[in-house]
């Protein structure tokens, strides 16, 4: 555990310089695998990577539909990135929580970005000709985002909630379903297809 006030700095390349008594303690026990992240974007929370897998050992043993467990994650997710010490005891701090010390052009609305994606998969039109007066951004950052939230796994956990929403509000007709075996898996196997006899003509006997 560390403990106590320990000035440091982060450097014009984003890199967070640990202070001696912690870089110690860090070699001892830990090594050089960090993860950071933050859970408001404003602060960084820098973790020796083997405190973070216990973290992640503490969660996993809750249930994936918990709130305050897919908060966390969406959080901590979004904001997440490995890191290594380097041999001067500096971490390079993510660019996205760099971006609130040096913030540089100010990033785009999430709900401007989704009104540009959902405009351009409803219309058809290409990501380059997306209409720069509907105010979302260029169609390069929309298909960004898009990229972005698909890798973060953002769309299936919308699927999920609405489901769940839906499925308590008594709002699904369970008597029409259909199960995809790319879901659920056919335990048994399904039935194996019968052999195709040959097709190919037999040779005839010599007549010579």
């Amino acid at each position: 555990m560390f403990r106590g006030n320990h000035p440091t700095r982060v450097d014009e390349k984003g890199r967070l310089k640990l202070p001696a008594e912690f870089k110690r303690r860090v070699d001892e026990l830990y090594g050089p695998q960090f993860y950071i992240t933050s859970m408001d974007g404003k602060r960084a929370q820098v973790y020796p990577l083997k405190e973070w897998e216990q973290i992640e050992a503490s969660l996993a043993k809750m249930s994936p539909m918990d709130p305050v467990r897919k908060k966390f994650l969406d959080v901590t997710n979004f904001y997440g990135q490995m890191a290594e010490m380097d041999a001067q005891g500096r971490v390079l701090i993510p660019q996205k929580l760099r971006r609130f010390r040096f913030p540089g052009r100010k990033r785009l609305d999430n709900r401007r970005k989704l009104t540009g994606i959902m405009f351009v998969l409803k219309t058809g039109i290409g990501w380059e000709d997306l209409p720069q007066e509907m105010g979302c951004g260029s169609g390069m950052t929309c298909w960004r985002a898009l990229q972005e939230w698909q890798a973060a796994g953002v769309w299936q956990r919308i699927h999920e909630v609405l489901l769940a929403k839906l499925n308590s509000a008594e709002q699904i007709d369970w008597s029409r379903a259909v199960l995809d075996s790319s879901s659920v898996r056919a335990l048994k196997g399904g039935p194996k297809p019968a052999r195709t006899p040959p097709i190919k003509a037999k040779r005839a006997a010599s007549t010579m």
